[in-house]
């Protein structure tokens, strides 16, 4: 991340972080999540006051989720706190289903790219905003269809060579489909079908 703000409160006093870039990691001996903060500023109070105090840092790492809070809620799991290549050598469906999670962050983003190039040509009855408002629509129902798929997975109703990708694949072809109707292909198609068989008829007529 980059351009961090942070604004907390201890004890009425406010505590205002700022960093030009963090990371989030969790600890493997106390599965506490940090954020590890870069070239930052700590102010405790605001900035006008006069007894404030301001801590430049380096590097800071800053406690999000205490490892004991975390193990004892219900949704948490160590698989989450695993590295990515000791999830490759894992063959847990909760792994798995983990592994392929994290591989499809990047890989959504570059269909959803895709995606946006086709909705930016608006066309001059829709305008920009309905573009948007589709694009919209269609990131909320990827997005819950990788979330339902990634659940399937890790309560064993489904098998890991479909998993999440069967969402990323209907995607895929939903935008080889709207591709084809944006460009005019399937009008193209559908006007030769019909003059093929229009042409059928006229020669059984004669």
């Amino acid at each position: 991340m980059e351009e961090i703000f942070i604004y907390a409160l201890a004890g009425g006093e406010p505590i205002i972080t700022l960093a030009k870039q963090a990371q989030k990691y969790t600890d493997a001996t106390t599965s506490s999540v940090y954020l590890r903060l870069k070239e930052g500023t700590r102010y405790h109070g605001f900035p006008g006051e006069t007894n404030k105090k301001i801590l430049n840092f380096d590097l800071y790492d800053l406690q999000i989720i205490d490892g004991e809070v975390q193990r004892s809620a219900s949704n948490y799991s160590k698989v989450e706190g695993q590295g990515t290549l000791d999830l490759l050598g894992s063959n847990d469906l909760k792994a798995t289903a983990e592994l392929q999670w994290r591989l499809s962050q990047p890989l959504s983003v570059l269909i959803l790219s895709i995606l946006g190039i086709l909705l930016g040509k608006a066309s001059p009855r829709g305008g920009k905003n309905l573009g948007v408002l589709i694009g919209v629509v269609i990131f909320i129902l990827y997005n819950n269809a990788l979330l339902i798929a990634k659940s399937t997975l890790e309560r064993g109703d489904s098998i890991p060579i479909v998993g999440l990708w069967w969402v990323h694949a209907l995607m895929l072809l939903f935008i080889l489909i709207f591709y084809f109707y944006r460009h005019g292909k399937f009008t193209h198609y559908l006007d030769k079908i019909v003059d093929k068989f229009s042409y059928k008829d006229v020669s059984n007529a004669k």
